[in-house]
């Protein structure tokens, strides 16, 4: 089993990089400001978005687990 998750989350940050990668080309190709998005409005509300879910997933994933193995 520990082989397959290691498999499962080696694709998932391969998956992560192309994506990220076809988004900044997406954006070259366009004609719109890369760097200037990070400041955006649109940038802000993502931010809070992942700020959101990373604080969920401690409390509901990483929490337990630490938990558990104490």
């Amino acid at each position: 089993m520990k082989h397959r998750n290691r498999t499962l989350i080696i694709s998932g940050i391969i998956w992560a990089v192309l994506a990220i990668t076809f988004m900044i080309v997406g954006f070259a190709v366009a004609g719109q400001d890369i760097l200037g998005w990070f400041t955006s409005k649109y940038a802000m509300i993502t931010y809070v978005f992942l700020i959101v879910y990373a604080i969920v997933v401690v409390i509901f994933v990483v929490l337990p687990m630490i938990n558990e193995r104490l």
